[in-house]
C-alpha cells in the first residue's frame, strides 16, 4: 500500500521544519495502519467462553497427537517383533526337521541360532520399556516379558541334552 503524504499548504511548509512534516506523514501512515487492522478478520475470539473452548481444543489436539505418535512407534516396534518371530518360527521348524533326520550337530547349531534370534526379539521388545511407567499398560508389558522369559527357559532344556548326545555320536 502506498503511503500518501498529507496535502500541505505551501505557506505552511515554509513555516514548518522538515522534521515536523515527516512526523505528520508518519502519524497519517500510523492512522491508516490502525484502520486496516480494525478491518481485518480477527482470529482470536473476544468472548471468554470461546477462548476457553479454543484453548481446550488445542490442548486436546496436542494430547491426541502425542498418543498418536506413541501408537505409531508401538505399531512399528510390534511389526518388527512379528517379523522376527516369523523368522524364529522358521528357524525352529528347520531345527526340528534336522533333529528328525538325526543330524545332532546341525540341530545344536540351529537351536543356538534360534536362541540368538529369541534374544534379538527380547532386545526389540525392550524398546517398549516406557510402558512400565503407564499404570494400565505396565501389566501388559510385564506379561510380554514373562512370555519371553518362558520361551528362553524352554530353550535351555533343549540344548542341555544335546551335548552328551553329541559326545556319544563322536565315538
Amino acid at each position: 500500500m502506498k503511503k500518501t503524504l498529507p496535502a500541505l499548504d505551501p505557506i505552511d511548509s515554509i513555516q514548518k521544519s522538515p522534521e515536523t512534516i515527516n512526523d505528520e506523514a508518519n502519524d497519517q501512515a500510523n492512522k491508516n495502519l490502525a484502520t486496516q487492522e480494525k478491518k481485518r478478520l480477527k482470529i482470536w475470539p473476544q468472548k471468554k467462553i470461546w477462548q476457553i473452548v479454543l484453548i481446550s481444543c488445542l490442548i486436546f489436539l496436542v494430547i491426541l497427537g502425542m498418543v498418536g505418535a506413541v501408537g505409531a512407534y508401538t505399531y512399528r516396534v510390534t511389526k518388527e517383533i512379528a517379523t522376527q518371530g516369523q523368522s524364529l518360527k522358521t528357524e525352529v521348524q528347520t531345527a526340528f526337521d534336522v533333529f528328525k533326520a538325526q543330524n545332532l550337530p546341525e540341530t545344536e547349531l540351529k537351536l543356538t541360532a534360534s536362541l540368538d534370534q529369541l534374544r534379538a526379539i527380547k532386545i526389540t521388545y525392550s524398546q517398549l520399556s516406557f510402558y512400565e511407567k503407564f499404570p494400565l499398560a505396565k501389566k501388559y508389558y510385564i506379561d510380554g516379558l514373562a512370555g519371553l522369559e518362558a520361551a528362553d527357559h524352554g530353550y535351555r532344556p533343549l540344548l542341555s541334552p544335546l551335548k552328551p548326545l553329541l559326545l556319544m555320536q563322536m565315538f
